[in-house]
C-alpha cells in the first residue's frame, strides 16, 4: 500500500538529508576553512532561534578569523509552483532575529562574522526579493513590508539593514 502523505513527508526529510550530506562533503577538503558542521541546530544551544535553524556551519581561517553560517532548509512538494511570500518565513525570521541580536550584544567580546541563509525548492517573491534588498540597502521599501517585517524581527534602523545584509534566500 502506497501512502502519498507519508511520500510527500519523506520528501522533505530526504531533501534535508542529502543537502546536509554535501555540505559535510566539504569538511573533507584538504584546505578547508569549515571546522564543524551541526545537523538540527548548532553548538549555541542556549541560545535564542535554536529550533529554526536546520545547519549551521562554523569556520576558521589561519588568521583566527570565525564564521559562523546559520541555514534553514524549507521544502514543499505541494506549493513548489506557488511563490513565497513574506508571511511563509515568519517563524524562521523571528528566529534568526532573535539569534542575530545576541550575536550582536556578543559582538566586542569574541568578533564572529555571522550570517542567515533560507534554502527553499520554491521560488521567493520578486516583490519580497526587492524589498529584502532594499532594507538591505537602507532604501526606501514599501511602509506595509517594512511595519512587517519590523514586526517580525523586533529590528529597526541600522539594525534592521544589518540584519538585511547578512541574510541570504536561496531559492528554487
Amino acid at each position: 500500500m502506497n501512502n502519498h502523505l507519508v511520500s510527500y513527508s519523506r520528501a522533505g526529510d530526504v531533501f534535508h538529508y542529502r543537502w546536509a550530506a554535501r555540505r559535510c562533503l566539504r569538511l573533507l577538503y584538504p584546505n578547508t576553512t569549515l571546522r564543524s558542521i551541526v545537523i538540527e541546530g548548532s553548538h549555541e544551544l542556549q541560545k535564542a532561534g535554536e529550533y529554526v535553524i536546520d545547519v549551521s556551519e562554523y569556520s576558521q581561517t589561519v588568521d583566527e578569523d570565525k564564521s559562523i553560517q546559520y541555514y534553514q532548509l524549507k521544502h514543499t512538494t505541494v506549493l513548489g509552483k506557488k511563490p513565497m511570500k513574506l508571511a511563509d518565513m515568519k517563524k524562521t525570521l523571528v528566529g534568526f532575529a532573535d539569534r542575530f541580536r545576541q550575536h550582536e550584544r556578543k559582538k566586542r567580546k569574541d568578533p564572529v562574522s555571522i550570517s542567515f541563509s533560507i534554502v527553499t525548492n520554491r521560488k521567493l517573491d520578486d516583490s519580497v526579493k526587492d524589498q529584502l534588498m532594499y532594507l538591505a540597502s537602507g532604501e526606501v521599501v514599501d511602509s506595509r513590508f517594512r511595519n512587517t517585517f519590523e514586526k517580525y524581527t523586533k529590528l529597526k534602523g541600522k539594525q534592521l539593514a544589518e540584519f538585511c545584509k547578512l541574510l541570504s534566500v536561496e531559492d528554487s
